[in-house]
């Protein structure tokens, strides 16, 4: 780390030269940037360990977030505190980004503030707050996790069943397929029942991926369901993607364990 501890000492008392260089870092994902965090960590600079996090898709790498969630024995609690904040933001990019952050650095005493993120006005973040829930195995966010399946967005049904599946819910099975309750009676919604069938078949992906105990049950399901398609009520191109869903399904079928 010594080329990189010189060059950030050099430019700790030029701020704007020291963002200027971690920018072009964080272009490129260089690989100095997990040294920098243990920096920033020994600095206790948020402000640089929040935007060595930003945008993680695009810039930040595994190691990057395993550095800095290495520096949360001595600095967790300020961390923690600037992303409930971010939760709280007005600006709907920070509660996206705040929800992301809780999810990978595994910060369970934000658990609840993401179940309330799930009703955000912005989708990124119901959709951020439900794979954050499932990261940290949250196990009392499933009933609103299986409430979050009904979302009008279609990312965020689909980041809840993963939740669920990964968690997992006790009645995972229901979640993939609907339930009726007798008392009282309501109709509360599966991951199959989603009118998009991009969405279902994110939800068999799922499936085939972690392999739960019901997903054969699951599967099967679906194909009874499915395969008698009121074609004369489709259009041919959709009926085309409900074809390749439910091959989707058969071929997760045949593959499992």
């Amino acid at each position: 780390m010594t080329n990189a501890r010189e060059r950030l000492e050099a430019l700790s008392s030029d701020p704007v030269a020291l963002h200027e260089w971690i920018e072009e870092l964080l272009e490129v994902g260089d690989p100095q940037l997990p040294q920098i965090a243990t920096w920033a960590a020994e600095r206790t600079d948020i402000d640089l360990l929040v935007r060595l996090m930003d945008d993680y898709i695009v810039h930040c790498n595994v190691r990057t977030v395993e550095a800095i969630k290495a520096t949360l024995p001595s600095i967790g609690e300020a961390l923690t505190k600037r992303i409930a904040s971010m939760l709280e933001h007005q600006a709907p990019e920070e509660r996206r980004a705040g929800a992301l952050f809780a999810g990978l650095l595994g910060l369970q005493t934000l658990a609840p503030r993401l179940v309330a993120a799930l009703d955000d006005s912005y989708f990124l973040t119901r959709m951020e707050a439900a794979t954050a829930l499932g990261r940290l195995r949250y196990l009392p966010a499933t009933e609103q996790l299986r409430l979050a399946l009904g979302d009008d967005d279609t990312l965020t049904p689909g980041a809840a069943i993963e939740a669920l599946t990964v968690i997992p819910d006790p009645d995972l099975l229901t979640a993939y397929t609907g339930v009726i309750t007798v008392d009282p009676p309501v109709f509360y919604r599966g991951a199959f029942d989603h009118a998009n069938p991009r969405a279902r078949a994110h939800a068999i992906s799922v499936l085939g991926k972690y392999q739960p105990p019901c997903a054969r049950e699951a599967l099967s399901f679906y194909l009874r369901e499915f395969e008698e398609l009121a074609e004369d009520e489709l259009s041919e191109s959709e009926v085309a993607e409900e074809k390749k869903v439910l091959e989707l399904a058969r071929s997760v079928l045949a593959e499992l364990r």
